[in-house]
């Protein structure tokens, strides 16, 4: 198991299973992958009104639940078939749209301290935590991991993802390229889903 969920309650993982079974991609989502140094890397793109619905019935206020959904999620799944251990740092990931320069992925803090001001649930904001992909994590060899990350960019847009990866000592860099964010007409009203 890896490292950052060892030690929670059972209840985490039972709830891990049941989120992982009910946020599947969408018929025709077209995910985006790379595989290096025995690790595969995989991207889904998860449709809106299924996010919204996912955390609408986590007790998130519709508004709240249309934000996340306007925020460019996609399903993340690692795969660690290279024999040796593997860690994973989200926060030296990059992102870049177009021309611009590249810059990191939108902190899971900020959008935690934007729920509990908008007055969201302890409960909704523990299933929000829950479903995201971790922050940093260990793999064992053969282990898999998997959750939501939210790339704060307008419904639609194209970007490119560099995605450092550790693999028994030494750092691997996945690039992933066009990468789209799903699109729907009531995500792209939502304020695109970035936190102020």
């Amino acid at each position: 198991m890896p490292r950052e969920t060892r030690g929670i309650p059972w209840l985490r993982a039972v709830g891990l299973v049941l989120l992982f079974g009910l946020t599947l991609p969408g018929p025709g989502a077209v995910p985006w992958a790379w595989s290096g140094a025995g690790v595969r890397l995989r991207l889904e793109p998860l449709p809106p009104e299924s996010v919204a619905a996912f955390y609408a019935a986590r007790g998130f206020p519709a508004a709240e639940a249309a934000r996340i959904a306007g925020a460019c999620v996609l399903q993340t799944k690692l795969i660690n078939d290279s024999g040796t251990e593997l860690e994973v740092d989200l926060s030296r990931w990059r992102i870049r749209v177009g021309p611009e320069p590249s810059q990191p992925l939108p902190d899971r803090r900020s959008w935690l301290r934007h729920f509990t001001a908008a007055g969201v649930s302890r409960q909704a904001r523990i299933a929000f935590e829950w479903s995201q992909f971790p922050w940093r994590a260990h793999l064992e060899p053969g282990e898999r991991l998997q959750g939501m990350i939210l790339y704060g960019l307008e419904p639609g847009t194209r970007f490119h993802v560099t995605a450092p990866i550790r693999v028994g000592g030494r750092w691997h860099e996945a690039h992933i390229e066009d990468v789209r964010c799903p699109s729907r007409d009531a995500a792209a009203q939502s304020k695109g889903g970035k936190v102020q």
